[in-house]
């Protein structure tokens, strides 16, 4: 096993695609009165805005001032992409909506430490919306208080994500985060324990790791694993060890092993 997620992980990252592509319809909000409406209403389920590349930005300007208010990204797209969303692609602006609002970390960490496990898992940079439907699945069945993701470079939750997460994602607090470290260093003050699940020359054993609850386990994406700065924000790194030969875990599975070990512990055994 090299650095990456705390075994590697073996899947492709999934990237912003055309919405015949890889997106479903249904994540995307068209039209400007509709996303304008989603933006005062409920901008935290509001992970993205485009925007029709060559149209004067003064037609878009109160979506902009909008966006920038909340702190949603925007981007630019030509007219083939937009014509891929019907006819009100016309209007040249769209925007990528959540199945569920999102907390901000902070609250979450808060919140979480009266869930019956008080274990919370950070996702640094995880693309793939499958592996992130299943490990709220998981999370969600084991008690523990929620995810955590970078509000930039991470999964999109729409209906991928719900349908991996069976029902889940809509009950399981999950939050945004703009700088993981800092939620680390917040998250360590307030008594989290944080572990980063990568394999590194000082990694310990997670079946050897003492837990002291609440627990924060970090994981990272399919590609690069932890980064080193989110890694050092850290009190340890840990590791699962794998007696056969194997590609590893993806990073799913490794987080439903953490998960699991964390509820033994918890019941004492």
């Amino acid at each position: 096993m090299n650095e990456r997620t705390l075994s590697d992980s073996t899947d492709a990252s999934e990237k912003l695609q055309p919405a015949h592509q890889k997106l479903e319809q249904q994540d995307w909000l068209v039209g400007k009165k509709a996303v304008l409406e989603q933006l005062m209403a409920e901008a935290s389920r509001v992970e993205q805005v485009l925007l029709l590349k060559g149209r004067p930005s003064k037609q878009f300007r109160e979506i902009m001032d909008a966006c920038h208010d909340a702190g949603v990204r925007t981007q630019w797209r030509d007219a083939r992409w937009f014509e891929s969303l019907g006819p009100a692609g016309k209007q040249g602006v769209a925007a990528r909506v959540a199945a569920a609002a999102y907390l901000d970390g902070e609250s979450l960490l808060a919140q979480a430490q009266d869930a019956p496990l008080p274990v919370v898992l950070m996702l640094d940079q995880v693309q793939d919306t499958q592996n992130v439907g299943t490990m709220v699945r998981s999370a969600w069945a084991l008690g523990a208080g929620g995810i955590i993701m970078p509000k930039h470079n991470a999964a999109h939750l729409g209906a991928g994500a719900a349908r991996a997460a069976a029902g889940a994602l809509h009950k399981l607090p999950i939050a945004r985060a703009t700088n993981l470290a800092r939620t680390l260093e917040w998250a360590e003050q307030a008594g989290w324990q944080c572990l980063a699940l990568r394999r590194d020359a000082e990694a310990v054993s997670l079946w050897d790791m003492p837990l002291r609850f609440p627990v924060c386990f970090v994981l990272g994406g399919e590609d690069k694993g932890v980064r080193p700065g989110v890694a050092k924000a850290c009190e340890a790194s840990v590791w699962i060890p794998l007696p056969r030969e194997s590609d590893s875990l993806n990073v799913a599975q490794a987080a439903g092993m953490a998960l699991a070990v964390a509820a033994m512990r918890q019941a004492g055994r």
